[in-house]
């Protein structure tokens, strides 16, 4: 269990180079489609009334655990031909521990944007939102296992020293989703727009993996025995997979769990003119009307995966077991290592095992956004999420999220700049340019200019159609109060 966790932990976090909330995309009033992925209401007040997305891509990883030491290091020395990455400490190793925490932490998150549109008709909006996404996080890593798992039983420094740790999580869940997202007007008055919207997913579990530990005592002796006096927690897992060879099993098919979920939002907007009645001319011609300030309030993700197809659970009750060449201890698979973890623990390869199904929850929270309309072309956007655990069980968490972006808008050219406080812990600076439909942006800008060590990395991007609102390719009717009547 202990190496299991330790694996899972450093796969996860030196091997995937997997932004966040992306504010350069989702808060822009160019953008409807994206900003549906914070507020199902959002698109109802943008500049397009039809926004197709093509193809976007969302990657971010941090985590607290190793770093790559920014000195004589930038991400795109690893663009040149032949280059190799320097190492460090006498186990000339790529990357470094962080010895400072106490207990570690790391969070990647993947989302890849597939065609899909959203169209505004006036009062309402709907759209099509096809995406596949990745989430895996680990939580209260004590550093001596990560050094376990990095340096191997040899590190002396930890040897014969008794280790009580508890309530550690990792959790990685991987799924695809169909959206279909709705958006109305409910209140359209004076000085006052207020519209709400939902969005509703079929959700198609590709895989899943839960380690909880929550309660663990041992003793490194040496670098082939240890001592495990309690191990308390469970392991869930599923994919489409051959446990026995770990690889890809035709009959599992790609999915191995199904679901729901559902988003839900409301924008409340105060507009600069009065505004009466809704014109009811073709969408084209509809003209967004300028506000002094935006808020939306969200729920996402409120949802759940259910994986009964190749899913299995083990169950650890405070069992323990002293292990001697445990250096020898190298499974071919996870069927071997699980069933030999079992007979350790409890003489019986199949103990442990107590459920072929579970239900994983998707990472809930709450958001709220703040656009504040300056002047002309400038704005300043407050953007919150965070996490809400509202499920037990089985699931993901989502970072906990605050930034505070200037932005500058046209029709051809945007540029944000938002400032993040991320997890409540972490200050970083990024920046995000669009040239009209395309974007590109980053939370991490100095890491991607080499500044600092590289604890992670984020980069997201959209390739987009839009077509703006007040214009209209065929012929415009003409009326007394122009296309649009306040």
């Amino acid at each position: 269990m202990l190496r299991f966790c330790c694996a899972l932990l450093f796969l996860f976090t030196c091997n995937t180079v997997i932004s966040q909330e992306m504010p350069g995309m989702t808060q822009s009033n160019y953008q409807a489609y994206n900003s549906a992925l914070l507020n199902p209401s959002a698109p109802l007040h943008s500049k397009a009334y039809l926004d197709v997305n093509l193809l976007g891509l969302d990657l971010f990883v941090d985590n607290t655990t190793v770093a790559i030491p920014g000195d004589g290091f930038a991400w795109y020395d690893l663009l040149k031909s032949g280059y190799t990455m320097p190492k460090y400490g006498p186990y000339d190793r790529p990357v470094v521990v962080n010895t400072e925490a106490a207990l570690h932490r790391a969070y990647v998150n993947q989302r890849l944007m597939l065609p899909g549109f959203v169209y505004v008709d006036r009062n309402i909006s709907y759209g099509l939102f096809l995406s596949h996404r990745t989430i895996v996080a680990a939580r209260r890593v004590p550093y001596e296992m990560v050094n376990f798992g990095y340096y191997d039983l040899s590190y002396t420094p930890q040897q014969n020293i008794l280790y009580r740790d508890y309530d550690i999580r990792i959790s990685g869940l991987s799924w695809s989703e169909i959206g279909f997202n709705f958006a109305k007007t409910i209140k359209y008055r004076k000085f006052n727009i207020t519209n709400a919207g939902l969005t509703v997913k079929r959700i198609y579990g590709a895989a899943a993996a839960f380690v909880s530990v929550d309660d663990i005592k041992y003793i490194v002796y040496n670098d082939s025995t240890i001592d495990v006096q309690n191990i308390k927690g469970k392991l869930a897992y599923s994919a489409p997979l051959n446990y026995r060879n770990n690889e890809y099993d035709s009959d599992a098919g790609p999915y191995t769990g199904s679901g729901f979920s559902v988003d839900l939002g409301v924008t409340f907007i105060k507009t600069k003119k009065e505004v009466n009645r809704i014109y009811d001319g073709p969408a084209c011609a509809w003209q967004f009307i300028p506000y002094d300030y935006r808020l939306g309030i969200s729920l996402l993700d409120l949802g759940y995966v259910h994986f009964d197809e190749n899913a299995y659970v083990h169950t650890y009750t405070g069992k323990g077991h002293y292990w001697e060449e445990f250096n020898k201890f190298k499974p071919e698979n996870i069927y071997d290592a699980l069933r030999e973890l079992s007979s350790r623990l409890y003489g019986d390869p199949t103990k442990s095992l107590t459920d072929s199904s579970f239900t994983a929850f998707l990472p809930s929270a709450l958001s709220v956004q703040f656009d504040y309309h300056y002047k002309s072309n400038y704005y300043f956007n407050t953007l919150l999420v965070q996490d809400l655990p509202i499920f037990g069980g089985y699931r993901v968490p989502r970072e906990s999220y605050l930034s505070f972006t200037p932005r500058y808008e046209t029709r051809a050219f945007e540029a944000n700049l938002p400032i993040v406080l991320y997890d409540w812990r972490t200050p970083r600076i990024g920046l995000s340019l669009r040239l009209y439909s395309f974007t590109i942006g980053t939370d991490k800008l100095g890491t991607m200019l080499g500044l600092g060590d590289v604890y992670g990395m984020d980069i997201y991007f959209s390739v987009r159609m839009a077509w703006l609102k007040g214009y209209c390719r065929a012929k415009k009717e003409k009326h007394p109060c122009g296309e649009f009547q306040f």
